[in-house]
């Protein structure tokens, strides 16, 4: 008679430190971005229920926020737990450029060149967009890189996540639990998105300041306590009694999609905002959509990161299809929208005209072709520079796209 062996610890299991589910992930957020995005330019976002949840689909982005969160503040939070050293600001900072930099390029290039509704593109234009710095200037946000503005904004929290570590570190210097340090950050970057969300409203338009790091923090934050916590389980550490419902509800990922699915409703309601692109227009609107949006997330990431790695969820998240589909999804954003703006074109659609479904198709076959390129051609061969120099502990390092 075989004995089975022992199924595996929660905390040995989060100690591998590759979480393959992750990259499945990746495809749901940028899929979800390319169907809002769809909606909107067909006009289906304007009818019906259907409509409405499209145009809460942005809730992706917020998905890639909390992503980058997690994946690159866990190897500080790891550090912090085993005593040992965090990543190298320099080699962090090299490792994300060669990341998100040539590709990003290519696609500004492109868009600035191909696309008709650039060609009086000014000077200005051509400068933020390759400097990542459009959000800050006026009116240079250029046709089919719209999407650009949380590229920007993922920018500027990977210029800040060092200092978010070293806060923490610091805290947990003087003899406090590392898990503590990073709960104080999250509720103070929780603050500042509350407050920042207040604050630009207070002017007649929010302007570009809607676009800025400190209105989405909230969703970083998220990244970040989950980082902290999975960090603490696979050191073997306590579960503070907090955490302990988090820990039960993770291993049950069909509640927590479904209660995800519930507030997706929710937000789809006039206390989130019009559902139009405008956004929403009152400070009541903006903190409800963010921290709607950043509960949304917690509860799909929750499985994902601190779930025990069984049963049929698993399996379909890091089947192989849907792994390959996360390997691409930075090119899948970068290239919806001038994908979809050449959809139409050629097959001469007018805008806001319906069609929602054919639309949708053409575009993820044509972008997912053109991102599976990139990814061969150029983003693959350009990852290997980042071993150059080292930045994290391979057990740690799963950074996001």
């Amino acid at each position: 008679m075989s004995v089975q062996p022992a199924p595996e610890s929660r905390a040995s299991l989060l100690a591998r430190g590759h979480l393959p589910v992750l990259d499945a992930y990746r495809a749901v957020a940028a899929l979800a971005v390319v169907a809002t995005h769809v909606g909107f330019d067909t006009g289906q976002t304007l009818h019906g229920l259907f409509g409405a949840v499209l145009s809460r689909l942005d809730v992706g982005v917020a998905l890639f926020f909390a992503l980058s969160g997690f994946l690159l503040y866990r190897p500080w939070a790891v550090a912090q737990e085993t005593g040992r050293s965090g990543p190298r600001t320099r080699g962090y900072l090299w490792r994300r450029g060669l990341r998100i930099l040539p590709a990003y390029w290519v696609v500004v290039v492109v868009a600035l060149v191909v696309l008709p509704e650039n060609n009086s593109a000014s000077r200005a234009t051509w400068a933020a967009n390759l400097g990542l710095a459009q959000i800050y200037v006026p009116d240079t946000l250029a046709h089919g890189l719209t999407q650009m503005w949380s590229l920007s904004t993922e920018v500027a929290f990977y210029l800040a996540l060092p200092l978010f570590a070293y806060v923490t570190t610091r805290i947990t210097g003087r003899g406090r639990s590392p898990l503590l340090a990073a709960s104080v950050l999250v509720v103070t970057l929780v603050a500042v998105n509350i407050g920042w969300s207040a604050w630009i409203h207070s002017f007649e338009t929010p302007g570009l300041r809607g676009f800025w790091l400190p209105n989405f923090t909230s969703w970083f934050a998220v990244g970040i306590m989950l980082a902290a916590t999975v960090a603490h389980v696979a050191a073997g550490r306590p579960t503070p009694r907090v955490a302990r419902p988090f820990l039960v509800l993770a291993d049950q990922p069909g509640a927590c999609w479904t209660t995800a699915g519930g507030l997706i409703l929710l937000a789809t309601t006039p206390m989130a905002g019009p559902l139009t692109i405008e956004g929403v227009t009152t400070a009541s609107e903006g903190v409800t959509k963010n921290l709607l949006y950043a509960a949304i997330i917690a509860l799909v990431l929750l499985p994902a990161t601190l779930g025990t790695p069984d049963g049929r969820f698993f399996k379909v998240m890091a089947s192989a299809p849907l792994r390959r589909l996360g390997d691409i999804s930075y090119g899948i954003f970068l290239w919806h929208l001038v994908v979809l703006s050449v959809v139409f074109r050629v097959t001469d659609r007018p805008l806001f005209s319906g069609g929602f479904w054919p639309v949708f198709l053409e575009t993820v076959l044509g972008t997912v072709a053109i991102a599976a390129l990139s990814w061969v051609v150029l983003e693959r061969p350009v990852m290997r520079l980042r071993s150059r120099v080292a930045v994290t502990p391979p057990a740690v390092s799963q950074e996001s796209g």
